[in-house]
């Protein structure tokens, strides 16, 4: 009988490793606010993993650069001390030009023509990932990049001399071509930035101004749609197809419901925030006739700049780009 016991004792054991060993735990690293829509989206993307496994596909998702600050992620995640990051796709411009056509000024500035810009150009990105260990998961757009101001601007010339917040090599060139100083300043740091003349003015959406109660540093908001930027979420390819077949088809599944669900997200929650934004500051209708031609005239010359370094695939991007609107209108 005590053989029997030792024996079934042993036999448990056994499944109980077995059935630890069977979970996968995964660290999802984001460097935007835990409140913001970005970060809830992941969040449902790792709840409907984790049930459509049975809970053997576990992932805790960390908001707030609470795990790794924005230029960490992605070498995080390649190196497997996280399986999914996510990040502006346009802070890796440096790297490769293509995750830089987002952040064209004035190619697309409204959400059907950024949705159609990321259609044409999301196996590009794909393939660029995948060449550096990476699987491409989702897509999810930013709203549209305003400038936010302490002071009223009507054209180009009023930012001459401002110490302007930047985020890629396109918004720099943007910043230089306004006779502006670029400061490359991360979201979570423009209010210190502010206060303490780092910055003088900063572009970005009306939702990371309403996240970071831009009220208390600027008077101003244009919303001038100068480019939208997306986020782009990858996971590292090693550890995806460590998975089995049918957990890694449903970490696929939930990325491709991520993206969809997450550009409706993001226009609700622009709505809201761009609301509460303009209760508390200056949101000049309509923008000053002057600005918009300025920076129009701006963007065309930061295209072609763009489109020279990026090469053949950066023409095709934009041929296709251009083929796509040419049947919208």
């Amino acid at each position: 009988m005590r053989i029997i016991g030792i024996v079934a004792a042993t036999a448990t054991a056994a499944l109980i490793a077995t059935s630890a060993s069977a979970e996968t735990r995964w660290d999802f690293a984001s460097p935007y606010a835990a409140l913001g829509f970005h970060v809830k989206n992941a969040e449902i993307f790792a709840a409907e993993i984790n049930r459509v496994t049975g809970g053997e596909v576990n992932i805790t998702v960390h908001g707030g650069a609470s795990l790794y600050a924005l230029p960490e992620i992605k070498r995080a995640t390649r190196t497997q001390q996280i399986a999914i990051g996510e990040l502006v796709m346009s802070t890796m411009e440096n790297e490769d030009p293509i995750f830089g056509v987002d952040a064209i000024p004035f190619l697309a500035n409204d959400f059907n023509s950024a949705r159609i810009l990321w259609e044409v150009s999301r196996d590009a990105v794909a393939e660029r990932l995948a060449a550096q260990g990476l699987t491409l998961l989702y897509g999810v757009s930013w709203p549209g990049q305003g400038f936010f101001t302490k002071d009223p601007v009507e054209s180009a010339a009023d930012f001459a001399g401002k110490k302007l917040r930047t985020l890629n090599p396109s918004t720099a060139l943007m910043a230089e071509a306004l006779g502006a100083v670029p400061v490359r300043i991360e979201s979570a740091d423009l209010p210190q930035a502010m206060e303490t003349g780092v910055v003088d003015a900063f572009s970005t959406s009306a939702s990371t101004g309403a996240d970071s109660s831009a009220w208390d540093y600027i008077d101003y908001f244009y919303d001038i749609n100068a480019y939208i930027p997306k986020n782009v979420t990858f996971i590292n390819t090693d550890m995806l197809n460590a998975l089995s077949r049918e957990h890694r088809e449903a970490v696929i599944a939930a990325g491709a419901a991520a993206e969809a669900r997450g550009w409706l997200m993001m226009e609700y929650d622009l709505a809201v925030k761009q609301a509460t934004l303009c209760a508390q500051v200056e949101c000049p209708d309509p923008l000053p006739a002057q600005l918009v031609a300025d920076l129009q005239e701006l963007g065309a010359g930061i295209a072609d700049a763009w489109i020279a370094n990026a090469g053949p695939d950066g023409q095709a991007i934009i041929d296709r780009f251009n083929a796509r609107m040419a049947l919208e209108n």
